[in-house]
């Protein structure tokens, strides 16, 4: 529990799931989140809810997600965004040259069900995905590109794409934005949260992690500049804490 800048550990708890090999979670409301993951065993996608009292955390019972992937090296870039109390939407990494692909949960009580599955607009993407909740029925999306020209000097792109998102509907896309990054290499990882009215987002490129901030105006994404921050050797990610300020975590060596 947090009092201003202090700090205190109420309880801690485990969560029973078999052989993870990833996590991802996001709050639903006071107390109430949803925990999505996937089995190393059987390679099965589940979610359930956590619910947390003034002692304990109350788990709810695994539902089996359907998702479109082959397992591999790459199930670990997953990514879930409240965009309600009752509704939530999956960002996950299928396979090289194919679009990210997206899950539509919806909650009621402990029940966790899968409602809808489909496609981002992202194309040729790299495993790193991350969603966060533009307003409360439009998910924003960030991923990154890389493509091999013929001048053979690898180019890298972090895009951001806007979807709207009804618990009756299926998603439909509003936007779709990319930043160039022609003159880098690789894009390892890509972290997304929003700020107010604008989205900030974060990449690692080649060891450096990189951030811009994007506005959205009449549905209709406006990037700012991309400007250089720190140096990592993996993690980096990006917290918004109000409109004017941000927090981040870097890995450095």
């Amino acid at each position: 529990t947090l009092d201003g800048l202090t700090g205190t550990l109420s309880y801690t708890g485990i969560v029973d799931v078999d052989a993870p090999v990833n996590l991802t979670a996001c709050a639903l409301e006071d107390r109430l989140a949803l925990l999505c993951c996937t089995h190393q065993t059987d390679g099965k996608a589940y979610a359930m809810t956590l619910r947390f009292s003034d002692t304990a955390v109350a788990v709810g019972p695994e539902t089996e997600l359907e998702p479109d992937f082959d397992q591999d090296e790459y199930i670990q870039a997953w990514s879930v965004a409240a965009l309600s109390d009752e509704l939530a939407m999956v960002g996950y990494f299928k396979e090289y040259d194919i679009p990210l692909q997206y899950l539509v949960l919806t909650v009621n009580g402990d029940t966790v069900t899968q409602k809808y599955a489909g496609e981002y607009l992202t194309q040729g993407s790299l495993p790193c995905v991350a969603t966060a909740a533009v307003s409360e029925n439009c998910c924003g999306i960030a991923g990154a590109v890389t493509r091999l020209p013929e001048n053979g000097e690898t180019e890298a792109f972090l895009t951001f794409e806007g979807w709207s998102v009804l618990s009756n509907e299926r998603p439909q896309p509003l936007w779709w934005g990319l930043e160039d990054h022609s003159a880098g290499g690789s894009i390892s990882q890509v972290s997304l949260d929003m700020a107010g009215a604008c989205a900030v987002l974060c990449c690692v490129m080649n060891g450096t992690v990189y951030a811009a901030v994007v506005e959205i105006a009449e549905h209709c994404p406006k990037s700012g500049a991309t400007i250089p921050l720190d140096t990592s050797v993996g993690y980096a990610r990006l917290h918004a804490l109000n409109e004017n300020f941000v927090i981040g975590a870097v890995e450095r060596e």
